[in-house]
């Protein structure tokens, strides 16, 4: 009789261990809102809170970060739906893109995200759902959306004043003071196995513009001696011309930029406003869309 009271009482204490283990998992992992066949929960709610207010500038709550996930399940319940992924590749391309944008060498992207209190990781994360999201727009809207020339030139006015009508072009330059050694290091540029602001550094006589990669900055018209006028004359945006000869040495050139006459912008600086005016109706169809989605989802908020 003995042995039957202990083994219910060890069943009974068993049972209230297990009751309380359950309360707990259930509070940790509280499930929040329910999108669709998903589920957030409170722990996914909590880690989201803390990214965004670890780089936000306004603080965002607990409502404003179930938005964003809400929203962000949404996107990605319809990318499964279309077969949309975005590949380890892809991400790996765009950082790059964005290191050579910014001239970011070896640790230096590292420390920029310490800064914004980022990890690598959070950093590729970050992307790799931009990159989905922009797929699955760019699916669903098709060349629907287009930037104009005279939406560039607005942008610009707008946001930096008037547009100067000069005829201006960019270029780099590795000097070399031996022709043979510059005829190889010119066809080391002109193949593209290595970056040309790479080789300035490493072969360049020319330490002022070395250190910046061979870049001279922007000349109008005349202000180049007349041999190295002639040569970079009728070179497209990034073509490699030379070695050109003059008393300072060879002279290998590249063109980076152009300003045309008519249009009074740089290339680089058109293509950077014509990204951003097409990210902001981008963003202003993607809320529209998600607006609509939102009208025949399921969505359960438990907070």
């Amino acid at each position: 009789m003995k042995h039957l009271i202990k083994y219910f009482l060890f069943i009974l204490l068993f049972s209230v261990c297990l009751s309380q283990y359950s309360q707990s998992r259930e509070l940790i992992d509280k499930v929040v809102a329910v999108v669709n066949d998903d589920i957030i929960t409170l722990t996914q709610l909590n880690n989201a809170m803390k990214e965004i207010n670890k780089t936000s500038k306004e603080k965002v709550g607990q409502q404003q970060a179930l938005d964003q996930l809400i929203d962000r399940m949404l996107i990605e319940q319809e990318a499964k739906k279309m077969g949309v992924t975005v590949t380890d590749a892809e991400v790996d391309g765009t950082i790059n893109a964005l290191k050579q944008r910014y001239n970011l060498q070896g640790s230096e992207m590292s420390e920029a995200l310490k800064q914004q209190n980022m990890t690598e990781e959070e950093f590729r994360e970050q992307w790799k759902y931009q990159l989905l999201t922009k797929k699955v727009m760019d699916r669903k809207l098709q060349g629907k959306i287009a930037i104009t020339d005279e939406e560039i030139r607005d942008y610009y006015t707008k946001n930096y004043g008037k547009i100067d009508d000069v005829d201006e072009v960019r270029i780099a330059q590795i000097l070399m003071y031996d022709k043979d050694e510059a005829e190889k290091v010119a066809d080391l540029a002109k193949s593209n196995e290595e970056d040309f602001s790479n080789l300035a550094k490493r072969y360049s006589k020319d330490q002022s513009s070395a250190t910046n990669g061979g870049d001279l900055g922007f000349f109008k018209k005349g202000d180049l001696m007349d041999t190295l006028s002639e040569a970079v004359e009728g070179a497209k945006v990034g073509e490699v011309v030379g070695p050109v000869e003059s008393p300072a040495g060879y002279h290998i050139l590249k063109v980076t930029d152009r300003k045309s006459a008519d249009e009074g912008l740089p290339e680089s600086t058109k293509n950077e406003i014509k990204d951003t005016l097409y990210n902001q109706k981008v963003q202003e169809m993607l809320q529209a869309w998600l607006t609509e989605v939102k009208e025949t989802a399921y969505i359960d908020r438990k907070i």
